[in-house]
C-alpha cells in the first residue's frame, strides 16, 4: 500500500480531473477522478513541450462563466378532496352549533407556500493562479527560449463552467480543483500536452526552489531512478504487475542538473541501462 499512498501525494498529475460539458449546448458536466502512479519521464517523453519555465501573469480569481439558472424545487401535485357524503345532523347538535361565538369557529387559510428545506450555500474554490502565460527560460523539447506561451486557458474555462454547476445545483463538487496553479514571478520545470485546438495544457508542474533545485517529490519508473537518481531516498515498492515499476524519489530538494540529465536522455532516447554495482563475484568460480 505505501506505493498508493505516495502516488496519491505526488503533485498534480497523479490526480487528474475532467470536466466535459457538451459542445454549444448547456449540459451537465461530466465530472472524473483518477488516482495512481505517474512517472515523470512517460510524461517528458509523450510531452508536446518540455521546458523551463517562468510565470509572467496568472489566472485572477474572477469566474467569467456564465451564470446557470438554479435547478427549481419540484411543486407538491395538487390533489382533488372526495366530497363527503350527506348526513343528517341531529336537531340537539345544530342548536348548539349556532349558539357559539364567531371566536369560537376556526379559522380557515390557504396555505401560500410549501415549507422546503434550504440547501446550504457552497464556497467555490478560488479560481487565483490557474491559467497563466509563462516564458521559456531554457527549452528541452517543442519550444524556443523566450517564446510565451499561454497554459491551461481550456483548463480554466472547465473549472469555471464546472463551478457554475455546482453554484446551480447547490450539490458538492465531486472533485477539488486539480489543475496545477502558477505563481507570477515563479519558475517551474513543467511538461505541457496539447489538446484538439492547441491549446497546451499543463501535465507536470515542478517548482523550482530559491536555491534553483527542484521542489520533490517525484515519482518515475523504477529504471530510471536507478539510471540517474540511486543515491536519493525513495519509495521502490511497486504495484502488483507493474512493469518496468514504480520509484517515488522522498527528498524535498533535487538537484536542477541531474533532472535535465535525465530529461535529455529520455528526449533524445538515450540507451538508459542499469549497471548493478559491483558486488564482487557472489560464490561464484572464476571463468577459466
Amino acid at each position: 500500500m505505501r506505493w498508493f499512498i505516495a502516488a496519491v501525494v505526488v503533485f498534480g498529475a497523479s490526480v487528474t480531473a475532467a470536466v466535459a460539458p457538451g459542445a454549444g449546448r448547456r449540459s451537465t458536466p461530466a465530472f472524473a477522478c483518477g488516482i495512481g502512479p505517474t512517472y515523470l519521464d512517460e510524461e517528458v517523453r509523450k510531452g508536446a513541450v518540455v521546458a523551463l519555465v517562468e510565470a509572467i501573469s496568472v489566472g485572477d480569481a474572477v469566474n467569467r462563466a456564465p451564470t446557470l439558472t438554479p435547478t427549481a424545487t419540484p411543486s407538491p401535485t395538487a390533489t382533488t378532496t372526495p366530497a363527503a357524503s350527506p348526513t343528517r345532523t341531529p336537531l340537539a347538535a345544530t342548536r348548539t352549533a349556532l349558539a357559539k361565538t364567531p371566536t369560537e369557529e376556526p379559522e380557515l387559510t390557504a396555505p401560500t407556500s410549501v415549507a422546503t428545506e434550504p440547501r446550504p450555500t457552497l464556497s467555490p474554490e478560488s479560481l487565483a493562479g490557474i491559467g497563466a502565460s509563462v516564458r521559456v527560460v531554457k527549452p528541452y523539447a517543442g519550444a524556443t527560449d523566450g517564446a510565451l506561451l499561454d497554459v491551461d486557458a481550456l483548463a480554466r474555462s472547465r473549472e469555471e463552467q464546472a463551478q457554475r454547476f455546482v453554484e446551480s445545483t447547490r450539490l458538492p463538487p465531486p472533485c477539488p480543483i486539480l489543475t496545477p496553479r502558477y505563481e507570477a514571478g515563479a519558475r517551474y520545470l513543467v511538461v505541457l500536452d496539447r489538446e484538439t485546438g492547441g491549446s497546451l495544457t499543463t501535465t507536470r508542474q515542478l517548482r523550482l526552489a530559491d536555491d534553483g533545485t527542484v521542489a520533490g517529490p517525484i515519482g518515475m519508473t523504477l529504471i530510471t531512478y536507478q539510471r540517474f537518481f540511486s543515491d536519493l531516498p525513495a519509495i521502490t515498492e511497486a504495484p502488483e504487475g507493474s512493469v518496468p515499476g514504480f520509484a517515488y524519489i522522498t527528498t524535498e530538494r533535487i538537484p536542477l542538473a541531474r533532472v535535465e540529465r535525465m530529461i535529455r536522455a529520455v528526449i533524445s532516447h538515450a540507451d538508459v541501462r542499469i549497471v548493478p554495482p559491483e558486488t564482487g563475484s557472489g560464490g561464484l568460480a572464476a571463468g577459466r
